[in-house]
């Protein structure tokens, strides 16, 4: 049916919102409020939304400020660690109103903060303006990875992306050129490997200015 559909659809390509609110009725309010919109996962406790928050990497994170085992702002300083999750944005509610704890949370990367008791419909308006901003802001940095890579591959010089031990983990067509490997030749070495012995102490010196 034309319903059953509308929910397939909705299951793919809605984004996945993390409830972490250890009262069950508030946690089933807010849970069904996003359910019309969103996929939505459920968490009662701090230390069962970290490890949420770290296998499912929702689009957005909505928690409660006070709970058992470990506080959302605790949890907020956890997940900011992670660089998978440095950008997820992240709503805290709290029955609080402590000026202090907010500018704490605003600090360690919270980007809203919503005293209960709440309206859901300025709820559901705050996560669909965090949830637009974030997707514009995905855009802006998928447009440069892009144009980044066009002129890496380019570019009319020899470019490659060098780690600390040397290994190449990203050259350009030009410097397979100039070297005479295959890109793919070229990934299994470092360059060690292709720099002549009498220029090597020179080389590795460099390379160790550059990353001191």
């Amino acid at each position: 049916t034309v319903s059953q559909w509308a929910m397939v659809v909705l299951e793919l390509a809605a984004p996945l919102i993390l409830v972490i609110e250890d009262n069950p009725d508030m946690n089933a309010f807010i849970s069904s409020a996003l359910a019309e919109r969103y996929r939505v996962a459920n968490a009662f406790d701090g230390h069962t939304g970290l490890q949420l928050a770290l296998d499912l990497q929702p689009a957005l994170i909505l928690s409660d400020v006070m709970m058992p085992g470990m506080s959302g702002d605790r949890l907020v300083e956890i997940i900011r660690q992670h660089p998978d999750l440095d950008d997820t944005p992240i709503i805290m509610l709290t029955a609080k109103a402590d000026d202090a704890l907010r500018a704490k949370l605003l600090r360690h990367g919270v980007q809203d903060y919503i005293q209960k008791p709440f309206a859901l419909d300025d709820l559901l308006a705050r996560i669909a303006g965090l949830l637009k901003e974030r997707h514009r802001v995905g855009r802006q940095l998928l447009s440069l990875e892009e144009r980044f890579r066009a002129t890496f591959e380019q570019a009319a010089v020899g470019i490659a992306h060098v780690a600390p031990d040397g290994r190449w983990l990203r050259v350009n067509r030009k410097l397979c050129e100039i070297v005479g490997y295959s890109y793919d030749e070229l990934l299994k070495l470092s360059f060690q490997d292709i720099t002549h012995p009498d220029d090597l102490d020179l080389d590795v010196g460099l390379v160790g200015k550059v990353l001191s």
